[in-house]
């Protein structure tokens, strides 16, 4: 199967026929690709029609991005579409609370050195 990596104009990026209808809180992952850029890339077929990534797509409109990163890879037929946004919705796991709270936490101590008047308030922001 072949990948690439490319940068496409969000516009040329067909997102229609799509099963997802809840695409829950799109303006806090707007902001977080604002603010980080995107940390997984959309993935397309060859034809740009859209197999991962529903909701960074509809961030990227919010944003009104011009252009963004896809990775594109060979697709068989609907089937194999489908499959991918399956799996793409149903394999993911969520950290546990815990991890959440060690992770910020370390996260808070990296911000409190770089900045001293960092505080808690601004982590929990």
């Amino acid at each position: 199967m072949k990948y690439r990596m490319k940068e496409v104009a969000l516009a040329d990026i067909d997102a229609s026929d799509r099963y997802r209808d809840d695409m829950g809180d799109i303006e806090n992952l707007a902001a977080s690709i604002a603010d980080k850029g995107f940390i997984q890339p959309m993935c397309v077929d060859m034809n740009l029609r859209l197999l991962a990534g529903g909701r960074r797509h509809a961030a990227a409109t919010h944003l009104a991005l011009v252009k963004v990163p896809v990775l594109m890879r060979e697709s068989e037929d609907e089937l194999d579409a489908r499959e991918i946004e399956l799996m793409e919705n149903l394999q993911r796991k969520d950290m546990t609370w815990q991890e959440q709270a060690k992770l910020t936490s370390r996260i808070h101590a990296l911000m409190s050195e770089k900045d001293p008047n960092w505080s808690g308030r601004k982590t929990a922001q």
